[in-house]
Formats: structure tokens, C-alpha cells, sequence
């Protein structure tokens, strides 16, 4: 969306995840706006905060948390996220992925009515 003629980012100050700094930077397009923590020794994107929908479906403030990166062909992944709604953690949101691919080829049929 970086290319988009609305898109906009804005450095928004420094702060902390999980005890690490971070720089934060909001990134607005359309009607949406979300502040990135980025790691500024890796550039790695490792939190985003954003207005979205909870585990009830009521609207809040919801922080994911990107953590455990690894390679995952030819690119670093965050393989697990941590979820806050309105500051509080919600581990039902949480996620862990077991694998992750990059370009690998997909099977036709799967794009067959």
C-alpha cells in the first residue's frame, strides 16, 4: 500500500516492547491508521497498534506483538504474535505458526470450482 497516492507515514516517537526499544511510526491509508513499532537495530516490524475488533467483536485498541523470528526462504518471519485489547493481554488471539513458505509453488486445482 506504500504506493498508494493516500498513503502516509509519520515517525510518532520512541518507546518500549517487551523491554526492547522501539521507534514508532504511523503509517495512514484510506480510512485506516495503524503505529508500527519498529526494532531500530533491525528495522523489524515487531508491534502494531491499531482500532479493530476483540474477542467479543466490540471495538478497542488492539496491540499485536511479533516475536521468535526466523528464516523462512530467504526471509526473517516473526513466527509467534501476542494480542492486547484495550491493554489487557487476550491469549485467545495469540498465535504460533508450526511453518511458514515463501514463493513456493501452488497446486492448480486448488483455484478449480
Amino acid at each position: 500500500n506504500r504506493n498508494r497516492p493516500d498513503f502516509v507515514a509519520v515517525a510518532a516517537g520512541t518507546g518500549q516492547v517487551q523491554s526492547s526499544p522501539v521507534e514508532y511510526v504511523t503509517v495512514a491509508f484510506g480510512q485506516a491508521a495503524s503505529k508500527l513499532g519498529v526494532d531500530p537495530q533491525t528495522g523489524r516490524i515487531v508491534s502494531i497498534e491499531y482500532r479493530g475488533r476483540g474477542p467479543t467483536s466490540a471495538f478497542g485498541d488492539l496491540k499485536m506483538i511479533f516475536t521468535d523470528f526466523r528464516d523462512a526462504g530467504g526471509l526473517v518471519l516473526p513466527w509467534k504474535s501476542l494480542t492486547e485489547f484495550d491493554g489487557k493481554p487476550v491469549a485467545s488471539m495469540d498465535r504460533a505458526l508450526n511453518a511458514q513458505a515463501v514463493n513456493e509453488p501452488l497446486n492448480k486445482d486448488l483455484f478449480t470450482r
